[in-house]
Protein backbone atom coordinates (compact mmCIF):
# COMPACT_ATOMS: atom_id res chain seq x y z
CA UNK A 1 0.00 0.00 0.00
CA UNK A 2 3.00 2.15 0.62
CA UNK A 3 4.53 2.08 -2.55
CA UNK A 4 0.43 2.17 -4.34
CA UNK A 5 0.37 5.81 -2.54
CA UNK A 6 3.75 6.66 -4.02
CA UNK A 7 5.66 5.74 -1.37
CA UNK A 8 8.95 3.72 -1.27
CA UNK A 9 8.92 1.13 1.26
CA UNK A 10 11.44 -0.52 3.06
CA UNK A 11 11.93 -3.94 4.76
CA UNK A 12 11.62 -1.82 8.28
CA UNK A 13 8.19 -0.42 6.69
CA UNK A 14 7.38 -4.25 6.97
CA UNK A 15 8.56 -5.54 9.96
CA UNK A 16 6.80 -2.67 11.62
CA UNK A 17 3.40 -3.08 10.26
CA UNK A 18 3.73 -6.76 10.55
CA UNK A 19 4.44 -6.03 14.70
CA UNK A 20 1.80 -3.75 14.69
CA UNK A 21 -0.60 -6.74 14.00
CA UNK A 22 1.48 -9.50 15.30
CA UNK A 23 -1.74 -10.42 17.27
CA UNK A 24 -4.43 -11.42 14.30
CA UNK A 25 -1.24 -12.67 12.37
CA UNK A 26 -0.56 -15.47 15.27
CA UNK A 27 -4.17 -16.15 15.85
CA UNK A 28 -4.34 -16.70 11.57
CA UNK A 29 -1.07 -18.84 12.18
CA UNK A 30 -2.55 -20.47 14.83
CA UNK A 31 -5.93 -21.67 12.78
CA UNK A 32 -3.47 -22.39 9.82
CA UNK A 33 -1.85 -24.96 11.73
CA UNK A 34 -4.85 -26.47 13.25
CA UNK A 35 -6.43 -27.03 9.85
CA UNK A 36 -2.89 -28.26 8.80
CA UNK A 37 -2.57 -30.79 11.52
CA UNK A 38 -6.08 -32.26 10.51
CA UNK A 39 -5.87 -32.41 7.53
CA UNK A 40 -2.43 -34.30 8.01
CA UNK A 41 -4.02 -36.67 10.53
CA UNK A 42 -6.92 -36.97 7.95
CA UNK A 43 -4.61 -37.84 5.16
CA UNK A 44 -2.71 -40.59 7.66
CA UNK A 45 -5.94 -42.38 8.23
CA UNK A 46 -7.61 -42.66 4.61
CA UNK A 47 -7.18 -44.91 2.03
CA UNK A 48 -5.98 -43.84 -1.21
CA UNK A 49 -9.04 -41.87 -2.41
CA UNK A 50 -9.20 -40.22 1.03
CA UNK A 51 -5.45 -39.19 0.42
CA UNK A 52 -7.38 -37.50 -2.78
CA UNK A 53 -10.08 -36.43 -1.14
CA UNK A 54 -7.89 -34.34 1.72
CA UNK A 55 -5.54 -33.06 -1.01
CA UNK A 56 -8.18 -31.37 -2.88
CA UNK A 57 -9.53 -30.26 0.90
CA UNK A 58 -6.21 -28.79 1.47
CA UNK A 59 -5.63 -27.41 -2.36
CA UNK A 60 -8.79 -25.55 -1.53
CA UNK A 61 -8.11 -24.39 1.98
CA UNK A 62 -4.09 -22.74 0.56
CA UNK A 63 -6.34 -20.89 -2.32
CA UNK A 64 -8.96 -19.87 0.04
CA UNK A 65 -6.62 -18.33 2.36
CA UNK A 66 -4.34 -16.73 0.14
CA UNK A 67 -4.87 -13.44 0.98
CA UNK A 68 -5.66 -13.48 4.66
CA UNK A 69 -2.71 -12.00 5.94
CA UNK A 70 -2.99 -9.36 3.62
CA UNK A 71 -6.59 -8.82 4.74
CA UNK A 72 -5.70 -8.95 7.66
CA UNK A 73 -3.03 -5.83 7.72
CA UNK A 74 -5.09 -3.70 5.47
CA UNK A 75 -8.85 -4.13 6.80
CA UNK A 76 -7.52 -4.18 10.38
CA UNK A 77 -9.92 -7.63 11.12
CA UNK A 78 -9.63 -10.10 12.95
CA UNK A 79 -8.44 -13.76 11.65
CA UNK A 80 -11.89 -16.11 11.27
CA UNK A 81 -13.41 -12.59 9.15
CA UNK A 82 -9.62 -12.06 7.40
CA UNK A 83 -10.41 -16.04 5.59
CA UNK A 84 -13.90 -15.29 5.19
CA UNK A 85 -13.05 -11.86 3.10
CA UNK A 86 -10.30 -13.57 1.58
CA UNK A 87 -12.33 -16.17 0.35
CA UNK A 88 -14.65 -13.69 -0.55
CA UNK A 89 -12.58 -11.42 -2.82
CA UNK A 90 -11.12 -14.76 -4.49
CA UNK A 91 -14.78 -15.95 -5.43
CA UNK A 92 -15.47 -12.16 -6.46
CA UNK A 93 -12.46 -11.90 -8.90
CA UNK A 94 -12.08 -15.56 -10.16
CA UNK A 95 -15.87 -15.92 -10.52
CA UNK A 96 -15.82 -12.67 -12.59
CA UNK A 97 -12.49 -14.06 -14.69
CA UNK A 98 -14.76 -17.46 -15.50
CA UNK A 99 -17.97 -15.40 -16.38
CA UNK A 100 -15.83 -12.97 -18.77
CA UNK A 101 -14.15 -15.91 -20.48
CA UNK A 102 -17.07 -17.82 -20.80
CA UNK A 103 -18.84 -14.68 -22.78
CA UNK A 104 -15.70 -14.69 -25.17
Amino acid sequence: MIRLRGGDPTVDDGFRIALKHVGPILGYAFVAATVGMILRWLSERSGTLGRIVVSLVGIAWNVTTYLTVPVLVMEEVGPIEAIKRSASLLKKSWGEQIVDNKQK
